[in-house]
């Protein structure tokens, strides 16, 4: 097996036993993703970032901001997003009550490296306004 092919299974494999929590996608002609293709168990992701410090640009000061940050394996999904699309998304806002899950929406095109790397999607998922 090829060294990166490696480190991408090895990537999955570990980050999703750490870190990964229950998502769920539903892409724009409405089909739900919820099982992992790969090994048709719940789908996880395989790190949620739930804060992330940024910079002010008013003040110059570091500051926290609740602003998640989904990690996705592609080898997980049966389905990429491609760009210009709007997906749905569902995942847990706390990462200790994987019952309760938040609804978002996510466009690929946010992703500065165009959401892959390494055989990973980064996902910067938009609260779901309820009118």
């Amino acid at each position: 097996m090829r060294l990166r092919t490696r480190a991408i299974v090895d990537l999955k494999k570990q980050n999703q036993r750490d870190w990964g929590t229950i998502v769920i996608y539903q892409d724009p002609d409405g089909n739900t993703y919820d099982k992992d293709n790969e090994t048709g168990e719940d789908l996880r992701t395989l790190q949620t970032l739930y804060d992330r410090r940024v910079e002010n640009p008013d003040t110059g000061e570091i500051i926290t901001i609740h602003e998640p940050v989904i990690v996705q394996a592609r080898s997980s999904l049966s389905r990429i997003p491609k760009p210009g699309e709007t997906w749905h998304i569902r995942f847990p806002l706390d990462p200790t009550d994987e019952d309760t899950l938040s609804d978002y929406t996510f466009n690929i095109d946010r992703s500065i490296e165009g959401g892959n790397s390494l055989g990973f999607l980064r996902i910067y998922p938009t609260k779901l306004v309820q009118s």
